[in-house]
């Protein structure tokens, strides 16, 4: 009996010791090769806010339904406000199930911590190879919709967060938060009569906006904050199809900006538009894009003026496609925006200082054209002129046999000269200054849109009194055309040319044939920017084609 108790007791103790030491139990395996800890570690920076899943936008059905389209798995619609008449841009998305929002904190977890810099360079590939991996890993294949997920992770890591529809839609001219819990609003090319349209779309915190503002200034290669608290930077193209990039401005903090932090995207087209495509919009008539392209060659200064978001820069832009490539150019302004179709071209842009103690390591415009003046360019292109110092420059460049170019803000040619005086700047001088175009947004009876016109082209001339202002071209809002449409009386109502004809010895004739030789070119030749250029120069310069300009990368590009 003794001998039983014994044997029991023995069997107690060593369930006991068993029972005290247990064995290290191995790590439970999910489907593929992803453990439990992995997990447990992505669930921790969700809740530590480190792998936060995104925002969901979605759509109230205020409204009524103007125009839907799709962008990326994400839905827009445009719609009106019947009782206030106000336009809104509504943004959709597709929610994330539980699954899927785990497999984004993953992949979200993998590339904070484990991305090389070398991926960097191409963003979106690294998330998909990543994403693809974990669904497997996790077993999820088949069981999550992968190209959502991907939307959300692109969105997040590669794009602009809760703004990134708006930035990837081509339709959107501005993007605009004016501060903390207000709507983001945006101007649309197609529906601009309802003034800024209201989005669904708002940063509810100060934390939230200024950590956007600081995320985008840094896309830029700038920097911001409360010690200088605002930047003007210039932001990649958002998608690599797109040949421009955009403009940022914004402010953080209350430091200047009542409301707290904000910010403005300027957007530029995907594509240049050339002569042919602003004739096509009835931007200008052919006469009168075949007028501009003959007064760019005789290499005098001419403005391109009007208000902000008037197309001034495009009209520029599309004068300088059609000009001889194996000419020089340089271009000079505070953001890149103009897109050149010859690689004989430099362009340059401002720098700001952004120590509080000094400004030495400041360049500015007229730092700029100083410097060019060394460089032999054919044409001086100024991409907005602001200041006396800057004018002089051009004029200066005017003098010495260079071409210039540039655009200033001014509502017709009057207000012009107006500015001009104020910048102190000689009515002698004035009179080397051939004229300028006036560009306008306009509101036309048909549609909801907002166009651009070039509404006048004037010419300056010396007179008995000073310089005076002779009007070649208008354009008619009753009838939405412009006149002159005849080289006959484009003579009658240019000074400039007359004058041109006699100080080079050239005929009437041989002045008019060359300017209505490129205004039928433009009508026979209703082709992209690049097409139209490649053409011109086939056709004016006896060049096989302008070789296709290297494109100048500002900034991170998005991949």
């Amino acid at each position: 009996m003794s001998e039983e108790v014994e044997e029991v007791r023995e069997v107690r103790e060593v369930k006991a010791e068993k029972k005290a030491k247990p064995a290290k139990a191995k790590p439970v395996k999910l489907e593929g090769k992803i453990t439990a800890q992995e997990i447990y570690q992505t669930l921790k920076d969700v809740l530590a806010g480190r792998a936060a899943t995104p925002v969901v936008l979605t759509d109230d059905g205020r409204g009524r339904t103007l125009a839907t389209s799709s962008i990326g798995v994400a839905r827009v619609r445009i719609a009106i406000d019947e009782q206030t008449g106000e336009g809104l841009y509504i943004v959709s998305e597709p929610p994330m199930t539980g699954e899927e929002e785990l497999l984004y904190a993953y992949v979200l977890r993998k590339l904070l911590y484990e991305m090389k810099p070398e991926e960097a360079s191409n963003i979106l590939s690294a998330i998909a190879d990543r994403l693809e991996r974990a669904a497997r890993d996790l077993g999820l294949v088949g069981r999550v919709n992968l190209e959502k997920v991907r939307y959300y992770l692109n969105r997040e890591v590669a794009g602009y967060g809760p703004i990134d529809v708006l930035v990837l839609d081509d339709d959107i001219e501005d993007i605009k938060c004016v501060g903390v819990g207000q709507a983001v609003i945006v101007a649309h090319r197609k529906y601009g009569r309802l003034g800024w349209l209201t989005t669904n779309i708002k940063f509810e915190n100060e934390d939230a906006l200024a950590d956007f503002v600081r995320r985008v200034a840094y896309k830029g290669g700038r920097g911001i904050s409360t010690a200088v608290p605002y930047v003007d930077a210039q932001l990649p193209p958002p998608t690599p199809d797109h040949k421009s990039g955009m403009r940022f401005a914004a402010t953080i903090g209350r430091e200047i900006s009542k409301g707290g932090s904000s910010f403005v995207i300027r957007k530029f087209p995907r594509k240049p538009l050339g002569l042919s495509d602003l004739v096509s919009k009835n931007t200008l008539s052919s006469l009168m894009a075949a007028y501009l392209w003959y007064v760019a060659e005789q290499k005098r200064i001419f403005f391109a003026a009007g208000p902000t978001g008037s197309g001034k820069t495009t009209l520029l832009n599309a004068i300088l496609g059609v000009l001889d490539p194996r000419l020089s150019y340089i271009t000079i302004e505070d953001v890149y925006e103009l897109q050149l179709p010859t690689w004989r071209w430099t362009a340059m842009t401002t720098r700001r200082s952004f120590t509080i103690i000094e400004s030495r390591y400041e360049i500015k415009i007229e730092d700029l054209v100083a410097m060019a003046m060394r460089m032999r360019p054919d044409y001086l292109i100024v991409g907005e002129v602001r200041t006396p110092e800057q004018l002089i420059g051009l004029l200066f460049s005017s003098t010495t046999g260079h071409g210039a170019l540039t655009s200033i803000h001014a509502q017709d040619p009057d207000a012009l000269l107006v500015r001009l005086l104020t910048m102190k700047i000689e009515r002698s001088a004035i009179d080397l200054l051939w004229g300028c175009a006036i560009t306008q947004p306009v509101k036309l009876p048909r549609g909801l849109g907002i166009e651009r016109r070039v509404v006048k082209i004037a010419e300056f001339t010396p007179g008995e009194e000073g310089v005076e202002v002779a009007e070649v071209f208008k354009w008619s809002p009753e009838t939405d055309t412009f006149t002159p449409s005849s080289l006959e009386e484009l003579w009658d109502a240019s000074p400039r040319l007359q004058m041109l004809s006699s100080t080079l010895g050239l005929s009437r004739e041989t002045i008019l044939n060359d300017i209505g030789r490129r205004a039928r070119f433009i009508e026979e030749n209703r082709v992209d920017f690049h097409s139209l250029a490649e053409r011109a120069a086939a056709t004016f310069y006896r060049v096989e084609a302008a070789r296709p300009v290297q494109e100048k990368k500002i900034g991170g590009e998005r991949k």
